[in-house]
């Protein structure tokens, strides 16, 4: 991880921690995830965009990003209000619109 990596890894866990009881360790853990999740998301773009994978077999794999994206909010009392998992490699294959506690709070959009 470079420097640049670790500070906007630094800057997602203080701006989740604001958002959640959950200790500091509980919120870098989950916060690790999330990175995991795009990661993976991005390299099935690209292996969509490359031809490696299958149309079906891409749906299928990208779902499961989606639940561990969504298992990763729960576990720091998070939902996502739209969470949108890209097919565009270029860019930003996470993209999180949070919501708080309260029913229609938004909390922003974050950007893995």
């Amino acid at each position: 991880m470079n420097t640049k990596d670790a500070i906007e890894y630094a800057e997602m866990c203080v701006a989740l921690a604001r958002h959640t009881n959950a200790g500091a360790f509980r919120v870098a853990l989950n916060v690790s995830k999330l990175y995991k999740c795009e990661r993976r998301a991005h390299r099935l773009a690209e292996m969509l965009c490359n031809g490696e994978i299958e149309q079906d077999a891409y749906d299928t794999k990208r779902d499961r990003v989606r639940k561990n994206v969504h298992k990763a909010l729960t576990e720091l009392d998070l939902r996502a209000l739209e969470l949108e998992v890209g097919g565009d490699p270029r860019g930003s294959c996470l993209k999180i619109n949070l919501g708080g506690r309260k029913l229609g709070e938004s909390l922003g959009e974050f950007r893995f």
